[in-house]
């Protein structure tokens, strides 16, 4: 069972929490996820029996989401008012928090759906919908329902701070300070040339990937999926600063490569990838991704950010 979840407008960034408890002025009835369904994609040759299996199509899905508006007035505010002064107050709370989810829920904008952790992004497919009935409807409750299509049907993790690091560094400093006769390390830098990456999702899922230059100025870098055999080459970027960053997307639909540089000034990389490259996918389970860098010297490094947008068809209720 899900005992709350927040709505936020992907647009507007406004933002509800619905709590089963009723400690907000918006209750939670029910949440229905839905489910989406896979289409087989087949094909056939003459004289065979039965058909092979070439593929497999995920539908959308349609969550649902009804709770009740209600006013939270307590007997205090009770207090030096008339009966129908309370009724009116109560009424006008109602009205209030209507407008704000009405505000909230537009066919136009994208919202999230926040619960146990992860988080589901759809359309609405209609305004909110409120109850006609008198006793579902009136001033002290409301019953609403918000309806909406994902056409990305998989639940992400809410969480953005997992990630594997390509590059570390351990301080060895000690005070008091020895003098060695053949010197002091005060520090060490770790480098990895090979790295693995695990995906834990239900299914293939992209990355966020930073990669910032810690040496003198390099030309460019070669990235590897050893597993599937995918190559993203930025090797042609030109010039790459020491606090150049580069940054590229690799999740469906939102494919991008930017550098941010030192400077503050921003670059469109996409025009830098050469003909063989492809934005990488991660399978489930592990997979081996390799890097090398153009241009660099021996002992430059960069320091490479990967995080990995697993996607999940279920989630675990609280």
């Amino acid at each position: 069972m899900v005992h709350d979840l927040q709505i936020v407008n992907v647009s507007t960034k406004k933002e509800i929490d619905i709590n089963e408890d009723g400690s907000s002025y918006y209750v939670l009835d029910s949440v229905d996820w839905d489910a989406p369904t896979g289409k087989l994609q087949t094909y056939r040759v003459p004289y065979q029996i039965g058909t092979s299996l070439s593929g497999i199509q995920i539908g959308t899905r349609k969550p649902s989401v009804t709770g009740y508006i209600i006013s939270k007035l307590t007997a205090d505010d009770l207090k030096e008012r008339t009966w129908d002064e309370y009724w009116n107050a109560q009424l006008e709370v109602i009205e209030q928090k209507k407008e704000e989810l009405n505000k909230l829920i537009n066919p136009f904008q994208n919202i999230r759906i926040y619960a146990c952790g992860f988080y589901l992004e759809g359309t609405p497919t209609s305004p909110v919908k409120y109850s006609t009935k008198q006793k579902e409807n009136n001033d002290i409750l409301c019953k609403f329902s918000i309806d909406l299509e994902c056409t990305d049907p998989m639940f992400k993790n809410a969480s953005s701070e997992s990630g594997t690091v390509f590059v570390t560094r351990r301080g060895a400093f000690v005070f008091p300070l020895r003098i060695k006769e053949n010197g002091n390390v005060f520090g060490s830098i770790t480098t990895k040339t090979v790295l693995s990456v695990e995906n834990n999702g239900d299914c293939e899922c992209g990355a966020l990937i930073s990669i910032r230059n810690m040496s003198e100025q390099i030309e460019g870098v070669r990235l590897k999926n050893v597993y599937t055999q995918e190559i993203l080459d930025l090797t042609n970027i030109g010039i790459f600063k020491v606090g150049d960053v580069v940054k590229i997307n690799t999740n469906a639909g939102q494919e991008s490569i930017m550098l941010y540089g030192a400077d503050g000034k921003q670059r469109n990389l996409i025009s830098t990838m050469t003909e063989e490259s492809t934005f990488l996918k991660f399978v489930q389970g592990i997979s081996v991704l390799t890097w090398e860098l153009e241009g660099a010297k021996q002992g430059d490094v960069v320091v490479v950010y990967v995080e990995l947008e697993e996607k999940f068809f279920n989630i675990k209720e609280q």
